[in-house]
């Protein structure tokens, strides 16, 4: 079923028939699963890209939760999709949405869902993570007397650890749990202001032989709060490139912000990549050949702020806490 049939399902579930829900559609995920590799790292995606015995090497799909998730090729420790409580977060929000904003006519308002994933991250893993907590949670994991060095997904939410690879992997699950199609790519990103070239994880959804790469770990800000995920549209061969381990993209990450009562964009360029881009990169001058952020499908609308106060309405913790556009959840 794709993600019309199963929001609407969603829309219709009575609340006593959300729990076996959630069971029966993780039970069918797990058999469907295409993804059988036993472990996911930057080093067994290499070796599934360079063997070529994998017509995509990329993860597809669901992650079952046998799969041991790994965020560096070196990491004994590795982390399991075993909570499914970001399920129900995800049925709660649609249920509690406006219909005319998770549909438009009979189709379903992409931009809008989006949103509500992002908040679901957000909800689970918090936006005060460090890589120095995350670097704790891993090592107290790490035994190398002991195989089981497996890390619940859950431990992640409890100490606010959870950053790219974590959050992706996450949002692989809840896209594949609502009938979207998924991609999950480890790879590599850079921005013009820092020139950063670090290991990043993100998510990229396939459809009609296009895709649109979404980032879950780098959400826009705007105004004082995290709100929906960077999304940037690329074409039939980016995303060809991007499931043999070859693609790179450039696209303009646009933040907003109020000056003096103005509402004004802060633009960075941003270029996702499979390999390593060269730290150079921004110091070459290129051809305009950037992306900007559109629509998923043409069902979708833009979002305004009614909007996203709307979907965020059972969470205004989270949006009144206290955070920087610099916090680095992209590492």
């Amino acid at each position: 079923m794709d993600e019309k049939q199963i929001i609407q399902q969603i829309i219709d579930l009575k609340d006593e028939e959300i729990e076996e829900f959630i069971e029966h559609r993780t039970a069918e995920l797990e058999k469907t699963a295409t993804e059988d590799r036993e472990q996911l790292s930057p080093f067994s995606i290499m070796m599934s890209r360079n063997a070529g015995v994998r017509a995509n090497p990329e993860v597809i799909g669901y992650i079952p939760e046998k799969v041991h998730i790994a965020k560096r090729a070196t990491d004994i420790s590795s982390f399991i999709l075993d909570d499914k409580s970001f399920y129900k977060t995800i049925i709660t929000y649609i249920k509690g949405a406006n219909p005319n904003s998770i549909k438009v006519e009979d189709r379903v308002n992409n931009n809008y869902i989006m949103l509500m994933v992002q908040r679901v991250i957000i909800d689970y893993f918090g936006l005060n993570a460090t890589e120095r907590a995350r670097e704790a949670l891993y090592d107290s994991k790490t035994d190398i007397e002991n195989d089981n060095c497996t890390i619940s997904i859950s431990d992640f939410k409890k100490n606010n650890t959870g950053m790219c690879v974590e959050r992706s992997a996450v949002a692989q699950n809840i896209l594949s749990f609502l009938g979207y199609k998924p991609m999950m790519i480890y790879g590599f990103a850079s921005n013009e202001k820092d020139g950063t070239n670090v290991g990043h994880a993100y998510n990229c959804i396939i459809r009609n032989n296009k895709g649109m790469l979404i980032d879950f770990s780098n959400p826009i800000y705007n105004n004082g709060k995290f709100s929906k995920p960077a999304m940037f549209p690329i074409t039939q061969e980016n995303l060809q490139q991007f499931m043999r381990g070859k693609g790179k993209v450039e696209v303009q990450h646009k933040d907003l912000y109020q000056e003096n009562g103005i509402e004004k964009e802060d633009i960075t360029t941003w270029v996702y990549s499979s390999e390593e881009i060269d730290p150079k990169y921004f110091e070459v001058d290129k051809k305009d050949n950037s992306i900007t952020p559109q629509d998923v499908t043409q069902s979708t609308k833009k979002i305004g702020l009614q909007d996203i106060n709307g979907v965020v309405q059972d969470t205004k913790q989270i949006q009144n806490q206290q955070i920087t556009k610099n916090q680095p959840l992209y590492k």
